[in-house]
């Protein structure tokens, strides 16, 4: 068992509580949020002007080019949803409720409170051109020994811990160890 370890409130996260549970909202907004759109906007910008042209020799033409304005479309949304949105984790008596909002996202998640035995932060590591990039995601462990991923990259280690900590002390959810769980 891990000893509880006063995270303060990370500047990413906001605490709404309300009459039947509390809301903690994570923000995404990163500066590489904004690069994504701006690509986005570029690509979508210049295929949309150029495509035509750039593409009339090409066989199936039109489709490629309905294809590849369709990319930057997304690349340009995801972009916009890394800038606008955050997640919501919603904690009800009953149950915990994730979601990504105000840009629809299909990534919402809800969990009965009877099926949720422990939640953990979980370390991830992936490679890139610069090296190793570090994230932290929040875990779910359910009674029936499934493993669930409610949060996942988020580069500040406090962010994750403090929601973990949260819903662990409105649930009175007593911390247990839980193999490959990020200490304190």
């Amino acid at each position: 068992m891990s000893v509880k370890q006063d995270y303060g409130l990370p500047a990413s996260v906001t605490v709404v509580k309300h009459a039947n549970g509390i809301e903690l909202k994570r923000y995404w907004r990163t500066w590489k949020s904004f690069s994504y759109l701006v690509f986005g906007i570029l690509w979508f910008g210049f295929l949309y002007r150029e495509g035509p042209m750039a593409l009339q020799d090409i066989p199936y033409s039109e489709q490629l080019q309905i294809l590849l304005l369709l990319i930057g479309a997304v690349i340009a949304y995801y972009g916009l949803t890394q800038i606008i949105n955050h997640s919501s984790v919603r904690t009800f008596p009953d149950r915990l409720q994730i979601s990504h909002r105000p840009l629809p996202l299909l990534l919402g998640k809800t969990f009965k409170r009877a099926d949720i035995k422990q939640l953990y932060v979980n370390r991830h590591h992936r490679r890139d051109e610069n090296g190793t990039v570090i994230t932290y995601e929040l875990r779910l462990l359910s009674n029936d020994g499934k493993d669930y991923c409610l949060l996942k990259n988020v580069p500040e280690k406090q962010s994750v811990k403090y929601i973990e900590q949260e819903i662990e002390q409105y649930w009175g959810i007593k911390n247990e160890a839980v193999k490959g769980e990020v200490s304190n």
